[in-house]
């Protein structure tokens, strides 16, 4: 292991969350499929784990953009990391930047609602 696979294996949960914070997150177009426009006091980009939320998530993953799955933790909390994961899993934020590996931190530690939004 190299030494940055050293530091990516080490990142806090304060360095995870500014990290997530700090990512362009790709809004979720099953919000905005009713109204045309994307309701204020929802997570836009937030996608479900079930269709046609999940199969956007798999073609975005295989075109290199972050995958970031929220799951429910052994120890009851919510949180969320990098990668695509299927146990425990709430659903996923996708970003237009590559994936970060080792971002791991509970959701209550961040307003996860507050990301910089793709256009």
């Amino acid at each position: 292991m190299n030494t940055l696979d050293n530091l990516i294996n080490e990142l806090t949960e304060k360095q995870s969350m500014e990290i997530f914070d700090n990512l362009t997150f790709i809004k979720n177009p099953s919000w905005k499929e009713e109204t045309g426009e994307y309701p204020e006091d929802e997570d836009v980009d937030f996608y479900e784990t079930y269709n046609p939320d999940l199969a956007a998530v798999l073609q975005y993953a295989k075109e290199g953009k972050g995958i970031y799955t929220k799951f429910d933790d052994d120890d009851g909390d919510i949180a969320v990391e990098s990668g695509y994961h299927l146990c425990n899993r709430i659903g996923y934020y996708v970003t237009e930047e590559p994936q970060i590996e080792g971002v791991y931190f509970k959701e209550k530690n961040l307003d996860v609602g507050n990301h910089t939004p793709s256009d």
